[in-house]
């Protein structure tokens, strides 16, 4: 829980810096607004040794939600601060074992417009795909089924992905988010890994609306 909390306290106060940033008005001049708020439904797979032989544990997501709130602070470059809840199931053994884990996090992101810097800026296009990188902690809890019998964790992550807008309006837009976590292998509970690997996945889209303010 300490990493969790002391990732909290470092994205929200980066967040708060950086919208003061945004109010010096540099940014308000080329036609975007500033802010923006966002809110959505995941799917997510928990990548392990087994998930990548077995293809259905693809088919079996578990799902979650999350918000954000994230300011544009020059033309290209911005940040947002995401809090989200829900579940993930490892599977081990060829899906004869399927851990059930509760979570809650925070993230702290950096955003890249890149259709904007290849495209130029267009603030009423239809369509931006932005990269962003971020760190998050992580909080499990009410767990079933690990191998190390613990009810409840903490980790850190480290996320990459896209997130693809679809502009509905000029304050309204829908999105798309792919996203990669990367966990410790012992995220999962588990006491050894066959495959020696340091790091597993949780790879997760999300849909949902972002509101420009």
């Amino acid at each position: 829980m300490k990493n969790a909390l002391l990732v909290f306290v470092f994205s929200f106060f980066s967040v708060l810096s950086i919208s003061a940033q945004g109010r010096q008005g540099s940014y308000y001049d080329v036609g975007r607004k500033s802010y923006f708020f966002g809110f959505g439904v995941k799917g997510n797979v928990y990548v392990n040794q087994y998930s990548v032989q077995d293809i259905e544990v693809w088919k079996n997501p578990a799902f979650g939600a999350n918000v954000f709130v994230g300011n544009w602070f020059s033309r290209y470059m911005g940040a947002r601060l995401l809090f989200e809840g829900g579940k993930v199931n490892p599977y081990f053994q060829e899906r004869t074992i399927m851990v059930e884990e509760n979570y809650v996090l925070s993230r702290f992101d950096l955003l890249y417009d890149l259709t904007n810097r290849i495209c130029g800026c267009m603030y009423d296009r239809f369509y931006n795909v932005i990269p962003y990188a971020g760190v998050s902690g992580a909080y499990v809890f009410k767990a079933e089924n690990r191998p190390d019998n613990a009810r409840k964790s903490t980790s850190l992550f480290f996320g990459v992905g896209l997130l693809n807008t679809f502009r509905m309006s000029s304050n309204l837009s829908a999105y798309l988010n792919l996203g990669l976590d990367l966990v410790d292998s012992k995220f999962d509970g588990s006491r050894s890994d066959r495959s020696d690997r340091k790091l597993n996945g949780i790879a997760s889209a999300t849909i949902g609306l972002k509101i420009d303010f």
